[in-house]
C-alpha cells in the first residue's frame, strides 16, 4: 500500500516534470569525580555497521551492515559469542511498536528508534525519536517529540495516569527527547532546543542547546547543566563561523549510581589559521554524570566521530557503570588528506563498544540539585491551533490536485553546508512541519556518501513515508560529466545500487527509466 501511494505521487511528479580491554581513558577528576572508559574488542568485523542496539539481559549487541542484521552476546566473562536473536529485525526497524517489546527484555536501547518514529495502524507518524524507560513496576514510560500546531514539542506519556503531557512547551524547536527513571522513581527527561524560526530562517541546526528536567511526585523542575564551554570543551566564540552547541541528548540512570547524559558536539576541522575551511566538520559523542555532588567533568568517547544523527546505544552494566555502543566513520583520521570539495569526509563505518564507570566519592544521585519550576501541560489542554496556510486548491482547475514538495534537500551527509543543514531525520521533521510538504526527496551528493550512509538514507525514506501523508521519495544528487542531476525514484530498488557502483561518471546506462526522473541542477 505504501508503494502504491508512492507510485501515485510519482505519477503526478513525472507528468509534471567483547571482553578484551584495549584502552583506558580518563579525564582529570572534577568536583564530582571522573569518568573512565574501558574500550573492548568485539572479535568480529563490523564494516559498514550502522545503528547499534543493546539489550539486557546479556548484554546483547545488534547492528546492521551490508549483509543484513547481525548480533553478538557480550558476556560478563571472557570472549564474545556470535548469537543472532529472533527480535533482531525489530531493533533495527526504526519503528516503535507498542506491543513489540519482548517480556524478557529488562532494558534496551536502539539507535534506529532514536532515528525513527512511532506510527499508527495506518502507517502515519504519531511521534518522532521515541525513547522509553521502565519503572520498578515494569510499566513503560515513553517520551517523544510531536508536531503540535506549527512547532515540535516534547510529549511524555505517563502509563500510571494514562495521559500525555507537553513538557516545557515553548515557541522554539523542542525535539530529540530522552528519558530515564532513577532508583528513587524520579523521571528525568532531556531534549535539545532550536530557534523559534526553526525551518524558516537559517539552517536546521541553528541555536542548539540542551535542556534537562526532573519530576518528583507531581512537581517538575528544570535542572541546570554545565556551561556551554564545559559541554563542548571549547570556547563557543572560537567556533565561529560555525554554530556551536550540544545536541541529541541520551539519558541513563544507574541503579544506586549517577545519572548519565550523553550528547553530540560538532567539531570543525581547522587547518592552520583558517577558520573558514568549511565543509570539514564532524560530530563527536561526549558523556557527563550527575551525582549528589554535582556534575562530573565531561569526557569524549574515543573514535566517536560521525554524522549529525544518533548512532549510540546504552544499557546499565552489571556491577555498575554503563555499556555503550556507537559507530564511527573515522572522519578525523583523514581530514588532512581531503583536498577538493568532491572528496568525501567519510571513512569506513564500524562499531565501537566500551564500558564506562563513574569514579568518585558519593557518586549516587540521592538529592536533586535545586532548579526552577517547569511548566508541564496536559496534552488535552494544549493549544495546537495553526495559522492559516495557503489554500492547496487555490488556482487549481476542477479534477486536479496541487501538491507542494521539495526534490532537492541536503543533509549533513553532503558537504555543501554540512555544519548547518541538519540531520536526515530533521529534514523530514522540516518537511511535515515548517515546510508543510506533501512530498520530499533527500538528495545528498553521491560522491560524499559511504555505503553505510547511503543505506541509512534509504532506510529513512522508508521510515518517514506516510501512506496518507508525507510521500518520501528516494533520491540523490549525481555528478555527471556534463553537470549535476537530481535522480528521484518511486521505488527503492531503482536507486539502491547506484551511488556506490563503479562508473557513475559514464552516464545513466543500466538505470530503470520507468522509475526515475532526472532533474538538471
Amino acid at each position: 500500500m505504501a508503494d502504491m501511494h508512492r507510485f501515485l505521487t510519482w505519477t503526478l511528479l513525472a507528468t509534471a516534470a567483547v571482553m578484551l580491554g584495549t584502552a583506558v581513558h580518563s579525564e582529570d577528576r572534577g568536583p564530582a569525580g571522573r569518568i573512565t572508559i574501558i574500550q573492548h574488542e568485539l572479535g568480529v568485523a563490523t564494516t559498514s555497521a550502522r545503528e547499534p542496539a543493546l539489550l539486557l539481559p546479556g548484554p546483547r549487541l545488534f547492528w546492521t551492515d551490508e549483509e543484513g542484521p547481525r548480533g553478538l552476546a557480550l558476556l560478563e566473562g571472557d570472549g564474545a559469542v556470535l548469537k543472532m536473536d529472533e527480535r533482531t529485525d525489530y531493533w533495527q526497524s526504526g519503528l516503535w511498536q507498542e506491543q513489540g517489546l519482548p517480556e524478557h527484555v529488562a532494558s534496551f536501547s536502539a539507535a534506529s528508534l532514536r532515528n525513527g518514529v512511532r506510527k499508527d495502524g495506518a502507517g502515519n507518524i504519531q511521534g518522532w525519536s521515541p525513547d522509553g524507560a521502565a519503572d520498578p513496576a515494569g510499566r513503560w514510560h515513553r517520551v517523544e517529540d510531536r508536531l503540535l500546531g506549527e512547532k515540535q514539542q516534547v510529549v511524555y506519556t505517563d502509563p500510571v495516569a494514562q495521559e500525555d503531557w507537553v513538557v516545557g512547551a515553548s515557541d522554539r524547536f523542542d525535539a530529540h527527547a530522552s528519558i530515564a527513571i532513577d532508583a528513587a522513581g524520579r523521571i528525568w527527561i532531556a531534549w535539545d532546543q532550536g530557534g523559534d524560526q526553526w525551518g524558516k530562517a537559517g539552517g536546521l541546526r541553528q541555536e542548539r542547546e540542551l535542556q534537562l528536567a526532573v519530576r518528583e511526585g507531581d512537581q517538575w523542575q528544570r535542572v541546570a547543566l554545565p556551561s556551554m564551554e564545559d559541554l563542548i570543551a571549547e570556547d563557543p566564540r572560537l567556533m565561529a563561523p560555525f554554530p556551536g552547541g550540544a545536541e541529541l541528548p541520551r539519558l541513563l540512570a544507574e541503579d544506586g549510581g549517577p545519572l548519565w547524559m550523553f550528547y553530540r558536539v560538532m567539531k570543525p576541522y581547522t587547518p592552520g589559521e583558517s577558520r573558514t575551511a568549511a565543509r570539514k566538520v564532524t560530530w563527536i559523542i561526549r558523556a557527563i554524570c550527575l551525582t549528589s555532588e554535582g556534575w562530573s567533568e565531561p569526557i569524549t568517547l574515543p573514535e566517536s566521530e560521525g554524522p549529525n544523527h544518533d548512532t549510540l546505544a546504552l544499557v546499565p552494566a552489571v556491577g555498575g557503570g554503563v555499556w555503550a555502543a556507537w559507530t564511527t566513520d573515522e572522519q578525523r583520521r583523514h581530514l588532512e588528506d581531503v583536498a577538493t570539495w568532491n572528496d568525501s569526509l567519510m571513512g569506513t563505518s564500524s562499531l565501537r563498544v566500551a564500558r564506562l564507570r563513574h569514579e568518585g566519592a558519593g557518586h549516587a544521585l540521592t538529592a536533586v540539585p535545586e532548579g526552577s519550576p517547569l511548566e508541564v501541560t496536559a496534552l488535552k489542554d494544549f493549544d495546537i491551533s495553526t495559522s492559516q496556510g495557503v489554500d492547496a486548491q487555490a488556482f487549481v482547475a476542477p479534477g486536479q490536485v496541487r501538491l507542494w514538495g521539495d526534490l532537492h534537500r541536503h543533509s549533513d551527509l553532503s558537504r555543501c553546508s554540512m555544519h548547518e543543514d541538519g540531520s536526515v531525520p530533521d529534514q523530514y521533521r522540516y518537511a511535515v512541519g515548517a515546510g508543510r510538504l506533501d512530498f520530499v526527496a533527500i538528495t545528498d551528493h553521491h560522491q560524499h556518501l559511504s555505503p553505510s550512509a547511503w543505506s541509512f538514507l534509504l532506510d529513512c525514506a522508508d521510515r518517514f513515508h506516510e501512506p496518507e501523508g508525507l510521500q518520501a521519495m528516494f533520491g540523490f544528487e549525481a555528478a555527471f560529466p556534463d553537470g549535476h542531476r537530481n535522480l528521484i525514484a518511486d521505488i527503492r530498488s531503482a536507486v539502491m545500487p547506484i551511488p556506490t557502483r563503479p562508473g557513475l561518471d559514464l552516464g545513466v546506462a543500466g538505470l530503470k527509466p520507468d522509475h526515475l526522473i532526472a532533474i538538471p541542477h
